[in-house]
């Protein structure tokens, strides 16, 4: 019997991949990842499975090469890093699409009856990059984060319908008031900074919902660019406008993103400030 090893990221975009892919191989370990996370997991654990598949999130060249020797393997990604892999046979990457919305594409030349998720794929490419033509991608990424990454996943394997139930559109629309309030907070305390090149950023601390306190913080602020800190988890996210590529900052630090939506992870016993102006950016 094949053992599949199914490594994703752990945001909507993660979670859509990982729908697809149970659906598709319903025996499959899923792992909900972060990008630092990735590669030491694979070392310790690609052993005794017969498959890997890895979407979103995309390893290190030399566990790429590990992986690619010892098991079959399937990278699905759509970030700048993964560009390397272009002319791979094991590798699908398109960096204009999302990684659900490949994972699906991929799925659909396994089984037809995926097409189900088609509307969800739609809204996951929709809000994952960035896109904000429906006003329902919002709503399925605040389902994502009040329900959580396990019973959003349990959900959408059991009903891939978009059409949210009573309770659902009473969950979005509670988080949605205080969604509100963190756009008030944000507005009020945040600070406006240059960086050592003499681009405009705006600096904020948040916990949830990046790209919706971003992308009304942009348009609220004329800057370039925006930077928040989540220290409970010691992560910054970075969104910008269209002719700023925060990518290139997140790549500093390990980690990763697309040109307008970024993010890495603070090192945890180093201060923020220390760390900013490793790459410059005056405090």
């Amino acid at each position: 019997m094949e053992k599949i090893l199914h490594i994703t990221h752990n945001d909507l975009d993660g979670a859509g991949c990982g729908i697809i892919v149970k659906k598709i191989y319903r025996d499959a370990e899923v792992k909900h990842l972060d990008y630092k996370e990735v590669d030491n997991f694979i070392i310790e654990n690609y052993r005794g499975y017969n498959r890997v598949i890895i979407t979103d999130v995309t390893p290190s060249k030399d566990t790429i090469e590990l992986l690619s020797n010892e098991v079959t393997l399937l990278v699905i990604d759509h970030h700048k890093t993964s560009t390397h892999l272009l002319n791979k046979d094991y590798a699908i990457i398109d960096i204009n699409k999302c990684a659900t919305l490949l994972t699906y594409e991929w799925a659909l030349t396994i089984d037809k009856k995926i097409e189900i998720y088609e509307q969800f794929v739609k809204l996951v490419n929709d809000y994952d990059l960035w896109k904000n033509e429906f006003a329902e991608s919002r709503d399925l990424n605040i389902l994502f984060t009040t329900l959580g990454l396990e019973k959003f996943t349990e959900r959408f394997l059991n009903n891939g319908s978009i059409e949210f139930d009573k309770c659902e559109k009473v969950l979005i629309d509670v988080e949605k008031e205080s969604l509100n309030l963190s756009f008030e907070e944000a507005l009020i305390n945040h600070r406006i900074y240059n960086d050592r090149w003499n681009n405009v950023f705006c600096l904020t601390f948040t916990e949830r919902y990046n790209s919706e306190i971003g992308d009304f913080l942009l348009h609220k602020l004329n800057v370039d660019y925006i930077l928040m800190i989540n220290a409970k988890k010691s992560k910054v996210s970075l969104r910008s406008k269209e002719n700023f590529d925060v990518s290139e900052i997140a790549l500093k630090f390990g980690g990763g993103g697309h040109k307008n939506a970024a993010g890495f992870t603070l090192d945890m016993f180093s201060s923020a400030t220390t760390t900013f102006k490793n790459i410059g950016l005056v405090l």
